[in-house]
């Protein structure tokens, strides 16, 4: 598994040349690695172990057979109304949170029992993938569009300098650069206005993930966070541990990634009868997934307030030339009167997108202080 781990990191580590905002990059890159990571851990035996573990009272089926039958087919929980007890004291007779012994005087109970399936526990290392593919998409999409161009210009600065020139000074290099530069002034709609896109799509796929997330677990992660750090306030005054079956409550945690859970498995008997075998399961994946998906929560949160940020940020750089102005000229490091009154008029006379695109590259690793000199 660390071999995968290792070959992960390898393939989808930030280079230190980006094409890309802060904000933009996290989300799809950060984003992408977390998520492959814990589809590895899900999907790793090494840790985990098997990804269910079913046992029968009496032993009457085969226990690998069983436990492919529960693993492919639902198991469920039961949600219990507050009025129904399993008996004089509920705590005794829950053995775990949602495992609760169907009664048959309870079926004729006003408010009856409700069965909720745990159906995607099968799928969550799908659900992973999934997402970091979704995730990782909108950065694809703007390396495909951008076609190297910023690395072109900064990473590859010598592309710009003749096999037999490689001696020549830096400063020769970025003349080549800024001729390059202003060659391409008034070209650059396209450029900024696919970056925007890209960015657009990165702020939605947050918001969507968010949605399927929640449609996925059955309504109930929107509001999974809040209620695990409100559980996290409560046990500390009481004496029980979240994330853990020992509270023998049915907490969002228990209801949305329970340990234990029970299975339906029926067959024919001897005499030709209908049996009906009730299994309990044990599922170890739980114990990853309620940790993954709370910091997902927060992270996602987290993500969209950055993109809200940086998109007012940006309008107040849109809107203010003087305040676009300074921070271009913070960029290139620039401290001399006469070379930033000349950098000045430079930069009043460029459009939006060729702002953008200057600003897109003198963050970039090369010696800014050098750029005014050029222009």
């Amino acid at each position: 598994m660390f071999d995968e781990l290792k070959a992960l990191f390898g393939f989808l580590q930030r280079r230190s040349l980006s094409i890309d905002g802060l904000v933009f990059g996290i989300t799809c890159r950060m984003t992408s690695i977390f998520l492959l990571f814990a589809m590895c851990i899900v999907c790793s035996t090494q840790l985990i172990g098997k990804p269910i573990d079913c046992d029968s009272v009496g032993g009457l089926v085969d226990k690998d057979f069983l436990n492919t039958f529960c693993f492919i087919h639902p198991t469920y929980i039961v949600e219990s109304p507050q009025n129904i007890r399993t008996g004089s004291d509920p705590v005794e007779n829950v053995v775990f949170p949602g495992v609760i012994p169907l009664r048959k005087k309870w079926l004729s109970t006003p408010i009856p029992l409700i069965k909720l399936s745990i159906n995607y526990y099968q799928w969550m290392w799908a659900i992973y993938l999934m997402q970091a593919i979704i995730f990782y998409f909108p950065h694809w999409l703007w390396k495909t569009l951008e076609g190297g161009r910023v690395r072109s210009i900064v990473g590859n600065v010598d592309l710009f300098v003749e096999q037999e020139s490689q001696e020549n000074s830096k400063n020769d290099k970025l003349a080549r650069m800024a001729s390059y530069i202003a060659g391409s002034i008034g070209h650059n709609d396209r450029y900024m206005f696919s970056y925007y896109l890209c960015e657009f799509i990165a702020f939605f796929n947050a918001i969507t993930q968010f949605c399927i997330i929640d449609w996925l677990f059955g309504g109930q992660f929107l509001t999974y966070g809040h209620e695990v750090f409100r559980l996290l306030i409560r046990s500390q005054a009481k004496d029980f541990p979240i994330f853990s079956e020992h509270s023998n409550e049915l907490d969002i945690v228990n209801k949305i990634f329970p340990r234990m859970t029970k299975c339906e498995y029926r067959r024919y008997g001897p005499s030709g009868s209908a049996e009906n075998i009730d299994a309990l399961c044990m599922l170890p994946l739980n114990v990853f997934n309620d940790k993954f998906f709370l910091f997902i929560w927060c992270w996602i949160l987290l993500l969209l307030t950055f993109f809200l940020m940086t998109f007012l940020y940006r309008s107040i750089q849109f809107i203010c030339p003087r305040f676009r102005l300074r921070f271009i000229r913070n960029l290139m490091r620039i401290r001399n009167k006469q070379s930033s009154n000349e950098i000045d008029s430079f930069l009043f006379k460029l459009k939006l997108s060729d702002w953008f695109f200057l600003n897109l590259v003198s963050k970039k690793e090369i010696d800014s202080k050098e750029w005014p000199k050029q222009f």
